[in-house]
């Protein structure tokens, strides 16, 4: 596990007091529950910005029918 380090975060109390009956509830310390927290805003946000990035690809260069040839019989059953 890497190092930690101890930080200052400013909190409003209602959300406070929320987190602390949530790492309760998840039986874990209010660091541990920021710090999951804080992993998972991460992977959303790497997650959003790749599929903004996709789109933004598909703008620039659209895909035609073309494209989808290939997967033209994939589609279907085989015969019996």
């Amino acid at each position: 596990m890497p190092a930690m380090k101890t930080i200052q975060i400013v909190i409003d109390g209602p959300t406070l007091a929320a987190a602390d009956r949530a790492a309760r509830r998840g039986r874990i310390n209010r660091s541990q529950l920021v710090r999951e927290a804080v992993r998972q805003y991460l992977v959303t946000t790497a997650v959003r910005d790749a599929e903004a990035a996709d789109r933004a690809g598909y703008m620039r260069v659209p895909a035609s029918d073309d494209d989808f040839e290939a997967w033209d019989g994939a589609q279907s059953w085989p015969a019996d």
